[in-house]
């Protein structure tokens, strides 16, 4: 809990920050990647794009339809989050000894941690769960971010789920809220079959389940796939990664495929200013 609440704690600090060096005369020619900003793009990503000082990265400005999703509101309750937390992790280290938390595979007394882990399976799910199906659809959420096909436009949009195999495809908006809820449901069932049961001891004692070196070992393999699948959008551009946000990626630049685009969109709309 400590290292999600510094987590918390700095990504506020820094937003905070960077909306004071912000420059916001001209979204368009002076984006906020030129600008070397880090967790603005993140932020603005997931739907955040207005401040209560009346300016946007897009052209429309509706303060009182996205009160609470602003750069300044949603920075101020990740600083609150972030105290509770640490006042949690101080509850959890002076009642580490609770029934709920203790393992009886072993001939020591220790911690479950099989139980821990999935108690915390259990509540990361029902986050991923909400945020594909209330938060970009706009159920309770301001939408997310997307962009037009040469990333020129972008703006916020409802985007809903599309739960059908065929349509599952790389190229549309609505595989990312899909995804979420589909793989926050399935966590959701392993969470809740994993509490309810404990492996044997043979098997506890055979994958070092009682070990904590051993289980946050295996962790690393989930964070080498999603840091793996982050940086490979950002280099090679998905939808999850526009161009308004996060600058032109090194493959497009490399190839001129940004420049490509821009000419053949402008040669559609004014065909003798190219020739």
């Amino acid at each position: 809990m400590v290292h999600t609440s510094l987590h918390t704690g700095w990504s506020s600090m820094m937003l905070l920050y960077e909306l004071l060096l912000m420059d916001t005369s001209d979204s368009t020619y002076n984006p906020i990647w030129r600008q070397g900003t880090y967790v603005m793009p993140f932020i603005s990503h997931i739907g955040i794009i207005h401040s209560h000082h009346r300016w946007s990265l897009t052209s429309s400005i509706s303060l009182t339809q996205h009160l609470y999703w602003s750069y300044e509101h949603v920075p101020s309750c990740h600083l609150m989050l972030s105290g509770l937390l640490i006042l949690a992790s101080c509850w959890h280290w002076a009642y580490s000894d609770l029934d709920v938390f203790s393992s009886t595979l072993q001939s020591s007394v220790s911690l479950d941690l099989n139980r821990i882990i999935n108690i915390h399976l259990l509540l990361s799910s029902c986050l991923c769960t909400g945020y594909g199906l209330a938060h970009i659809s706009g159920l309770f959420g301001p939408g997310m971010y997307t962009s037009d096909l040469h990333h020129i436009l972008g703006s916020i949009r409802f985007v809903k789920p599309t739960l059908n195999i065929i349509a599952l495809s790389t190229l549309t908006y609505t595989i990312i809220p899909s995804h979420h809820i589909v793989a926050g449901c399935f966590s959701l069932l392993i969470s809740l079959w994993h509490t309810s049961s404990t492996p044997s001891p043979i098997l506890y004692q055979l994958m070092h389940m009682g070990n904590l070196e051993a289980i946050l070992s295996t962790s690393i393999v989930a964070i080498f796939y999603t840091s793996f699948m982050t940086s490979a959008t950002m280099w090679y551009g998905s939808n999850t990664s526009p161009h308004e946000l996060y600058g032109i990626t090194r493959y497009d630049w490399d190839n001129a495929f940004s420049s490509l685009n821009i000419e053949g969109h402008a040669a559609t709309i004014h065909p003798r200013s190219i020739t």
